[in-house]
């Protein structure tokens, strides 16, 4: 036990040893939201366990951070979106990245989910409420209709935090929301027991599993934090930092993602995974 101690310690030390002395996180999203959080708890983790002198940008633009981005030579961290991604080709936002599955450092699933106050189930409802983009959710309400052979209406608010009103308030019977603005309402006393995947976790209906032979029935935004601007070995090091953050208790990203638990991330998927799973859910969410 004592030898695998120190083993650990002399890896740890190593690893701060080695770490490069200047490095620059550019948030892509808004000023406060998921992305900033993340962010600033990576910031804040990567200073205080390896010594980085972090330059943290945090415009709340996408598409001005698309352009520091572009003008920064030097090592960088940034978080990037199915969603932003969806938008970008099909030639209604500002920028598309062309995804280096290797310099991946952490993949983040959020496949959505669809909660009530009241109903147990679809066919006692009339309404589902949703946030943007618009056609993405009118899509996922058709073919959950389709499925379960309910008839329910799409209404569309200006962003999850006016969907959660809708529902705690009984403006609408079911909303379709983000693992983390789901979390919200069943704080209220909502249910969210359907899932927008084919996944397993207990507890949960995953709609693509249940009705395989129904289209549009997945749906995620998935995330992703990548380091551009840098040698192998630096990026390489740096994937072992992070899986370092992630693990440790009582840092920064541990405490914001409640050890992993608050929402689904991967360390360590293939390259090839990457690929199919960002590729698959960008489809998902395009026109």
């Amino acid at each position: 036990m004592l030898k695998y101690i120190l083993i650990t310690l002399i890896s740890f030390f190593s690893l701060v040893a080695q770490a490069e002395e200047k490095i620059s996180i550019v948030n892509t999203g808004s000023a406060s939201g998921g992305f900033a959080m993340q962010s600033t708890a990576l910031a804040k983790d990567l200073t205080d366990f390896f010594g980085y002198d972090i330059n943290f940008e945090n415009p709340g633009d996408a598409c001005v951070a698309a352009g520091i981005i572009q003008k920064t030579n030097s090592p960088l961290i940034m978080p990037w979106s199915t969603d932003l991604e969806a938008v970008g080709r099909d030639g209604l936002g500002c920028a598309t990245f062309d995804l280096d599955s290797a310099t991946v450092l952490q993949y983040n699933i959020l496949p959505y989910r669809v909660c009530t106050m009241t109903h147990d189930d679809f066919s006692t409802g009339s309404t589902i409420g949703h946030s943007s983009p618009k056609f993405v959710f009118e899509r996922a309400a058709e073919a959950l209709n389709t499925a379960v052979g309910s008839n329910l209406k799409p209404i569309g608010y200006d962003g999850s935090g006016n969907t959660r009103k809708a529902l705690l308030s009984g403006e609408v019977d079911f909303v379709i929301l983000s693992p983390k603005h789901s979390k919200k309402v069943m704080a209220e006393g909502a249910k969210c027991l359907w899932e927008f995947s084919d996944g397993t976790t207990p507890g949960l209906i995953h709609l693509q599993a249940e009705y395989p032979d129904v289209d549009r029935l997945s749906l995620s935004t998935e995330e992703v934090f990548i380091a551009l601007n840098m040698t192998g070995d630096q990026l390489e090091m740096l994937k072992n930092q992070v899986q370092v953050i992630h693990t440790t208790q009582g840092s920064a990203v541990n405490t914001l993602t409640a050890g992993g638990s608050a929402f689904e991330i991967r360390l360590n998927l293939s390259e090839d995974e990457i690929v199919e799973r960002w590729e698959s859910s960008i489809k998902g969410l395009r026109e």
